[in-house]
């Protein structure tokens, strides 16, 4: 039979035990991943170079990085949310139901992305309800580009029965507007984007106003309205030479919500040092934001980079690799909750303690009941065998009372009295 503090040690080393497993396990769970797949978009645009940008700062911290271009852009965010897909973040600009997306979390929006809408050179129109009956570059069907150049559109009743829509890339679309093959051509880029710069300082093409900016982002909340400044691509050459008004989408980032906090926090200090410069339609430091993207869940830990100055890489990433770092950060939860566990433990056994404590005085009044029992009758089978036991117990335990055996010794006594009657 075991004792009772024999007991109690094998029920502790027990629980030593699977803690000890259990943290074994949550340490192979809490790595980092060996690859970090970015959705873009086509190459040469936005999502392409910025991710490219990613990869590079990515790499140097120790992260394999693999970059998968989309052409139809509107797909990114399914894939992300998609447990069984190999993507972990992408960009979205179109608006969606963040409910259809629930795995999916926001590391903040890093631009506004204008719409610049060029017209060829010997044109002369003044807005959009000019284009109808044009050869009109759009982006490819299902992309992000094509679908808000669409939702310009409509507005002024520009449909593609009533004008030819050439869908094209973005190189292509470049080369069809400087060469006249098109008529006005839809570019959803950042003002950085060199191929907006080149065609804007060069002055091959030229801007159509977006009369009715503030109507048509009204009816789409989505949407925002930015000025770009008279002389942004060329002060000399006058280029553009009218503050341009322009629809602009917000560009944010999002991964899934279970992404590593190493990769979060990776991806988070790249983008702060990648957008917070200013550009022609932002301000400095205006961009990563959480204040834009509002229907999904952001990511805490990119929130709290943004917030911080310069110097904000976490302690244990700037002391630490980071997937030594990675690890520790993901095994924050669970250290707290072992160095919790002795607290937990000794209010778990306190109980147990007291109930053990109090086992001699339990017995010492079975064997009472038992005694004066025994004096009124002759005790069954069963009850002998629960006097036996008791005495049994007692033997072993030194500390108890001698009562106890006492009583014992006299049940036994009053059974072979009765019986020899």
């Amino acid at each position: 039979m075991i004792g009772v503090h024999s007991r109690t040690r094998y029920m502790v080393a027990s629980f030593i035990l699977l803690i000890i497993l259990g943290l074994i396990w949550q340490v192979g769970y809490s790595l980092p991943p060996d690859t970090i797949v970015i959705a873009a978009g086509p190459k040469g645009g936005f999502y392409d170079t910025t991710s490219l940008e990613i990869q590079r700062q990515l790499e140097a911290k120790g992260f394999k990085v693999e970059i998968l271009n989309y052409t139809e852009t509107e797909k990114i965010i399914t894939d992300v949310n998609d447990p069984d897909s190999r993507v972990s973040m992408g960009f979205l600009i179109q608006k969606v139901e963040a409910a259809a997306y629930k795995n999916v979390m926001s590391m903040g929006s890093i631009m506004k992305s204008p719409l610049f809408i060029f017209q060829r050179s010997g044109l002369a129109l003044k807005s959009p309800s000019d284009f109808k009956g044009l050869k009109i570059g759009v982006s490819p069907p299902n992309s992000s580009s094509r679908g808000i150049s669409e939702m310009v559109l409509s507005p002024y009743g520009i449909f593609s029965d009533n004008s030819e829509f050439v869908p094209l890339s973005l190189t292509d679309m470049q080369r069809a507007i400087e060469t006249g093959s098109i008529d006005v051509g839809f570019f959803l880029q950042p003002a950085t984007n060199s191929v907006i710069a080149g065609i804007g300082e060069r002055g091959i093409a030229t801007l159509v106003q977006t009369e009715y900016a503030e109507s048509i982002t009204k009816k789409n909340g989505h949407l925002s309205v930015v000025t770009l400044p008279k002389g942004s691509f060329s002060i000399v050459n006058n280029l553009p030479a009218t503050d341009i008004k322009m629809v602009a989408a917000p560009v944010t980032v999002v991964a899934k919500k279970n992404l590593h906090v190493a990769a979060v926090t990776a991806v988070a200090l790249a983008l702060k040092e990648i957008v917070a410069p200013p550009t022609l339609v932002s301000l400095p430091g205006e961009f990563p934001s959480m204040d834009i993207e509002r229907n999904f869940q952001d990511s805490s830990r990119a929130a709290d980079i943004y917030k911080s100055g310069t110097a904000n890489e976490p302690f244990l990433y700037k002391h630490l690799s980071f997937g030594v770092a990675g690890t520790f950060d993901a095994l924050t939860l669970t250290l707290g909750v072992l160095l919790s566990l002795p607290v937990v433990l000794s209010g778990l056994f306190e109980p147990l303690k007291l109930w053990t404590n109090q086992k001699p005085q339990r017995q010492l009044q079975t064997l009472e009941g038992l005694h004066a029992l025994a004096q009124t009758r002759t005790l069954t089978e069963r009850e002998l065998a629960k006097v036996e036991k008791i005495e049994e117990y007692f033997e072993k335990n030194h500390n108890t009372v001698e009562r106890g055996k006492r009583y014992a010794r006299e049940i036994k006594k009053l059974h072979l009295t009765a019986n020899s009657v």
